[in-house]
């Protein structure tokens, strides 16, 4: 697995675009991710959970074999003010974490 990283929006290859870490309530957080030698059949997804409560999951359908690609995900569930986890799942175990804030809380990282 490669770079993971939250952002304001993705391009038309899913890479990040205006990155951050702090996100207004409400407004879509994409996290992308660079997915190295997928194989056929692997289950990607990711899931999240916030200091207040809020959590949540998305697994996408088995893929097909990927050398290197960017894969972006999206939570539009951001009620929850404070400090988010996400993990990157890929078949269903956890293989890189990142965080973001939603509201005045300072920046992560």
């Amino acid at each position: 697995m490669g770079r993971v990283a939250t952002a304001e929006g993705v391009d038309g290859l899913q890479r990040p675009v205006n990155e951050t870490t702090t996100f207004d309530p409400m407004q879509r957080v994409y996290i992308t991710v660079e997915f190295i030698n997928v194989r056929t059949g692997a289950e990607l997804g990711f899931s999240w959970r916030a200091d207040e409560g809020c959590a949540g999951s998305f697994t996408l359908a088995p893929q097909t074999a990927v050398r290197r690609g960017f894969f972006a995900f999206y939570i539009d569930e951001t009620e929850c003010l404070g400090r988010y986890v996400v993990q990157i799942m890929v078949d269903g175990a956890a293989h890189a974490e990142t965080t973001f804030a939603i509201g005045a809380a300072q920046p992560i990282g």
